[in-house]
């Protein structure tokens, strides 16, 4: 074993050496391509017209090409040619035009292996994303640009083959090998020359996925962008005939898609509970539609961690197991609600901290699921470690009703908050009694968040789930070894 690991080390020292690139570019020919899969995404029309009015001017003035930008030579974005998908969007022979100068200019800029360009995942997406748009810019490529590109796709995969086999199960390691698939498909290889990727793929789907199908960290973006990369995979593999892998991966995106619908509102956007989530919901349209699964969203994980109440077209989900939080919030307890299109709470948690500013952390959390049918539900929720106890008890009608009790208990004094965060659009105004919030929004329609048990509220515009969302927060104190008990409902006025 000794000696396999380090005859694995030599060939991964080799294939980044110069010696290396040398034999690659020596080569008198590199293959074009017998397929190429299409792309069955949306582009973002608006970003597509962003990036062609501040980088096509430089199209005619390679010594300032916009690789020299440290943003963008630094940008996982921009170095797997992700924005492809953008300028697609557009399809005209400008956007044709700014591929393929950008593409040469890439080539011939990024020629050292200890850039970010070079890392497996890039590589593995900017193969794919080569392949996916090869019809729309390479067809009437003149041939010096095939010759270029033809050449420096061939040694990219070449180099990819030994970093791709040796890294551990992510999200990563599916991109990668999802660019030496679709490659090697396009190629028209032999099946014994890919098997090695396909069957390393489905052991890693199987380290990264719970049993339920949820991502194992939790993270909605991962979920989304396996799935993704699963149904091109599928796409091209049915094309080349290759129906048995084919079947292999339309079990697992059976498996993935519930956990997709889980997360998913009524406005057709993600949860941000399991991350800030950078697709629309057009996109998350397209993946339900090209899943080919049907059925309706699970209403928990265990494994990860997640609960999901439904009460007409109210729609609650929450966490219920302890991890490490995002790093857009540091509370507990943290739940969102929506209420047909509207998202009512895009985030709620409750923050406690000792006299020297700092959060009691908790290891242990439960929950006892105690009624749920077509009209309301309930829910209690424990989090506790030997320094505080917190339990709250919601209940939801099948109105826009949420009524809340938490019951906090320390072992020395503290405060806390409950934070709120609501969308931008919302207006909002103390009531008077202090104890109140009037939340007004653009369809006229009027709310009261009321509180019971708290010393103040502060409300405020902040930046928390990536855009300036509306914050409340009810702030309250807490006395050593004293339970505190505080209501609070938000109600439709």
């Amino acid at each position: 074993m000794s000696i396999f690991l380090g005859l694995t080390g030599l060939k991964k020292t080799f294939n980044k050496s110069v010696i290396a690139l040398t034999l690659r570019n020596l080569r008198l020919s590199h293959p074009g391509f017998k397929h190429t899969p299409n792309h069955p995404w949306p582009g973002d029309f608006n970003r597509a017209h962003v990036l062609l009015d501040r980088y096509s001017s430089l199209m005619d003035h390679p010594q300032k090409h916009a690789w020299m930008d440290t943003n963008i030579n630094q940008s996982t974005y921009f170095q797997s040619f992700l924005w492809m998908s953008d300028l697609r969007a557009i399809g005209d022979n400008q956007s044709r035009r700014f591929m393929r100068s950008y593409i040469v200019t890439w080539i011939k800029t990024h020629t050292f292996y200890n850039h970010l360009a070079w890392a497996p995942h890039v590589i593995g997406e900017r193969l794919s994303q080569w392949l996916h748009h090869f019809e729309f810019f390479g067809q009437s490529a003149d041939d010096d640009f095939l010759r270029i590109f033809y050449k420096s796709f061939y040694h990219q995969f070449t180099y990819l083959h030994v970093p791709a086999l040796t890294l551990e199960p992510s999200y990563e390691s599916i991109t990668t090998l999802k660019g030496l698939i679709l490659t090697a498909l396009a190629y028209d290889l032999p099946v014994q020359k890919y098997a090695p990727y396909f069957q390393r793929l489905n052991k890693h789907l199987k380290h990264i996925l719970l049993n339920d199908g949820f991502f194992h960290k939790s993270e909605i973006d991962p979920q989304l962008a396996i799935l993704k990369h699963l149904i091109e995979l599928r796409h091209f593999m049915r094309l080349c005939h290759q129906g048995q892998e084919a079947a292999r991966l339309q079990h697992t995106i059976t498996k993935m898609v519930p956990p997709l619908r889980f997360f998913r509102h009524g406005d057709g956007k993600l949860s941000s509970l399991s991350g800030i989530s950078q697709y629309s919901s057009s996109m998350v349209d397209t993946v339900l539609a090209l899943s080919d699964v049907k059925g309706r969203h699970p209403l928990r994980s265990e494994e990860a961690g997640f609960e999901r109440l439904q009460v007409k077209n109210n729609s609650i989900i929450l966490r219920t197991k302890y991890h490490n939080y995002p790093a857009q919030s540091s509370g507990n307890l943290q739940f969102e609600w929506s209420h047909g299109k509207d998202r009512l709470i895009k985030c709620c948690d409750i923050m406690l901290e000792n006299q020297k500013g700092r959060p009691f952390q908790s290891r242990s959390m439960a929950h006892t699921y105690k009624h749920h049918d077509d009209d309301h539900a309930f829910i209690e929720l424990k989090l506790h470690d030997m320094n505080h106890l917190h339990t709250r008890e919601l209940y939801l009608t099948g109105d826009i009703d949420l009524r809340v009790c938490e019951k906090v208990r320390v072992n020395q004094r503290a405060f806390g908050s409950l934070r709120f965060i609501v969308d931008k659009n919302l207006e909002a105004q103390i009531a008077t009694d202090g104890c109140s919030v009037v939340l007004f929004s653009e369809k006229n329609s009027r709310y009261r968040l009321h509180f019971s048990g708290i010393d103040e509220i502060t409300v405020d515009h902040a930046s928390f789930l990536g855009d300036e969302d509306l914050v409340i927060f009810a702030l309250f104190e807490l006395n050593a070894n004293t339970p505190k008990e505080i209501k609070w409902s938000l109600t439709h006025h």
